[in-house]
């Protein structure tokens, strides 16, 4: 008999230092894992999610189940969750509409018609270079650089390579734009 299963049936007898101990034991063995497999500050709320549906559910299961291997594929199940809700998260790049609902006063035709190519040139970038444009946007909406280092698992100096290169992008693209109409 494993300690976590010891642990377990202490506490469906009613102790609650072994419950206690129980979740102690369980939130590091699910720490160690979770830092091997979602990033860093995300391995608090992972831990989190898989220990509630422990709590939730243990004294629910039945005993000839094996309860380290249950609860270890209940954190394998948060885990999926969690990086299937990221990549998602991840697909969800710049908004071109952006463009259209920037403040509108005194455009000439000129104006107009630059609004129109830059709105053409983020859609292409979006196409070409989806991280680019996931950086920009993130940029643009407010995030700092360590919020978009998190958030897409990239080191500093990487944002601002990627920041650099999707400007450089965008001023290439509208450049090739207005020597068309020239």
């Amino acid at each position: 008999m494993t300690e976590l299963t010891s642990l377990r049936l202490k506490a469906l007898a009613g102790d609650s230092t072994s419950e206690d101990a129980l979740f102690s034991a369980l939130i590091v063995r699910f720490s160690t894992i979770a830092k091997r497999r979602v990033q860093k500050s995300h391995v608090e709320d992972v831990v989190h999610d898989a220990s509630a549906v422990v709590a939730a559910k243990y004294r629910d299961l039945d005993n000839s189940v094996n309860f380290d291997a249950w609860a270890y594929k209940v954190l394998r199940n948060v885990i999926a969750n969690h990086l299937r809700a990221q990549m998602v998260r991840k697909d969800t790049v710049i908004d071109t509409d952006l463009v259209e609902r920037s403040p509108q006063s005194d455009f000439d035709d000129s104006a107009a018609a630059l609004r129109i190519d830059l709105k053409t040139c983020l859609s292409k970038l979006v196409q070409a270079r989806p991280r680019y444009a996931k950086v920009l946007h993130m940029s643009l909406s407010g995030y700092t650089t360590e919020q978009i280092c998190d958030e897409l698992n990239l080191s500093r100096t990487n944002v601002y390579v990627t920041l650099c290169r999707g400007r450089e992008w965008l001023r290439e693209c509208l450049s090739r734009r207005t020597e068309y109409e020239s």
